[in-house]
């Protein structure tokens, strides 16, 4: 047999989820006081989910409330920043 795909979790209790394909952030920065502008590339017709988290060691990430389907090659969003700390980070849904 062959091994196609493998994942592994260094934190006890954490979900690995079938799919789930991180996207890199090709650019970001500050849009306008208390707002960060993410932009990444995209593919026509993918849907994305922008998800958070207040600390890179928490359990897990928190989906934003909308999810961004994709009309052109790029797609640029505004966020607003609620805390000292926050994470993002974008993934292509299936």
């Amino acid at each position: 047999g062959w091994i196609i795909e493998w994942a592994y979790e260094s934190t006890p209790g954490v979900p690995i989820y079938a799919g789930l394909k991180p996207v890199p952030v090709s650019a970001t920065e500050v849009a306008r006081p208390g707002y960060l502008r993410l932009t990444w590339p995209a593919e026509i017709g993918r849907t994305y989910q922008v998800q958070t988290t207040p600390s890179l060691s928490a359990t897990g990430w928190t989906n934003l409330n909308f999810a961004l389907p994709a009309t052109a090659t790029n797609i640029m969003v505004d966020l607003p920043i609620h805390a000292d700390a926050q994470f993002f980070r974008v993934i292509e849904v299936e």
